[in-house]
C-alpha cells in the first residue's frame, strides 16, 4: 500500500522589523544606533561621495542614501540587509541639487521630490520621482506642479506619503502622495509655521512628525495624525534649535532627530517617545557634527 506523504505548508514569516537607525553624510562612515539600546557604532562603509544626503528604507530589506551636493551628486547607494552590503544603483536621483524630501511605500517603491532651483542648481524641473524596489528603476509621477523645494517626508504605512514644502512662504504646507494610484494632492491642515529643513519621521500608521527648521532656527515639533490628517504642536521641543537634522524611526516606540546645525553642525540626537510625545536626548552622539545628513532605519 503506497505511503501518502503529508507536506506541511510553511507558515508565513512575520514581517521583519528594523533593528537600528543609520545616519550618514560624506565619507566619514555611517553611524549606526541599535534599537532599543541606542548604542552607537561607526560602520566600516561610507557613502560614495563627500555629500549631503537624503535617506529612506524599504522596510527592513534595504536602506538607501541619495547623494545631494558635493562629489558624486545624484548617486544612490543601497545597503541590503542583513549584511548591510553596499551597492550603487545604475539610476540616479534625477537632478543635481540638494534639499530632497523622501518617503517609502515599503515593499513597493520610494518617492522623492524637491531640491533647490537657484543659481547653484538652475532649471529644477520640479519632478516627483518614484523608485521601484523590484528592480531599482526610476520614473516620474509628477512634473512642474508639486516637486519644488521639499526638504523632508514620511509615510503612513503603505497608504500614503507626505512631503513638506521647503521655502519661507510655503514651509507649513504638506503634499500627499496616495500610493495606490500615485496621485498627488495638498492636505488642508498645515504645520505651525513656515519653516523648512526639518527632520521627519513617522510612527507606523499613526502619525508623522516634523522637528526643527529654519529660517530663524527653531526647536518646535509638529505632529500630523494620519487618521484625520490633523496637525498639532507638541509641548516637547528639541533640546536645541536646529535646522537640517534628519529623522529615523523605531516604529511603535520612538522617533529620532539627528544632527543638523544652528551656528555650527551638531552631533546630538533627540528622541521622541511615541507613547507620550516626550523628548529625551541620547547620551550617544554622531561621530562628528553633521548638517543635512541622511537617515533611515532597517
Amino acid at each position: 500500500m503506497p505511503i501518502i506523504g503529508i507536506i506541511a505548508s510553511a507558515r508565513p514569516k512575520a514581517p521583519a522589523i528594523p533593528t537600528a537607525g543609520y545616519v550618514a553624510q560624506g565619507t566619514s562612515g555611517i553611524n549606526k544606533f541599535e534599537f532599543p539600546s541606542d548604542t552607537k557604532t561607526v560602520m566600516g562603509v561610507a557613502l560614495s561621495g563627500n555629500t549631503q544626503a537624503v535617506g529612506w528604507a524599504n522596510g527592513a530589506v534595504a536602506g538607501y542614501f541619495g547623494a545631494e551636493y558635493g562629489t558624486s551628486t545624484g548617486l544612490i547607494d543601497k545597503y541590503t540587509q542583513p549584511s548591510f552590503t553596499k551597492s550603487t544603483l545604475a539610476t540616479t536621483m534625477g537632478f543635481a541639487t540638494e534639499g530632497w524630501g523622501a518617503c517609502s511605500n515599503n515593499g513597493t517603491a520610494a518617492y522623492w521630490g524637491g531640491g533647490y532651483d537657484n543659481v547653484e542648481a538652475p532649471g529644477n524641473p520640479k519632478n516627483v520621482y518614484k523608485l521601484l524596489y523590484s528592480n531599482d528603476t526610476r520614473s516620474i509621477i509628477s512634473s512642474g506642479t508639486y516637486g519644488g523645494n521639499y526638504k523632508s517626508g514620511c509615510s503612513n504605512g503603505t497608504t500614503a506619503g507626505y512631503l513638506l514644502r521647503g521655502s519661507p512662504s510655503s514651509g507649513s504646507t504638506v503634499d500627499k502622495i496616495t500610493f495606490s494610484n500615485d496621485t498627488m494632492s495638498t492636505i488642508s491642515a498645515t504645520l505651525s509655521a513656515n519653516v523648512y529643513s526639518r527632520a521627519a519621521f513617522a510612527n507606523g500608521t499613526t502619525a508623522g512628525y516634523w522637528a526643527g527648521g529654519q529660517p530663524g532656527y527653531v526647536s518646535t515639533i509638529n505632529k500630523l495624525t494620519f487618521s484625520g490628517e490633523t496637525t498639532s504642536t507638541l509641548a516637547a521641543t528639541l533640546s536645541t534649535v536646529r535646522h537640517g537634522a534628519s529623522g529615523y524611526s523605531n516604529s511603535g516606540t520612538a522617533g529620532y532627530a539627528a544632527g543638523g546645525a544652528d551656528a555650527v553642525p551638531l552631533s546630538g540626537i533627540d528622541k521622541i517617545a511615541y507613547s507620550n510625545d516626550t523628548r529625551t536626548t541620547l547620551s550617544a552622539t554622531l561621530s562628528t557634527g553633521l548638517n543635512f545628513p541622511g537617515a533611515f532605519a532597517v
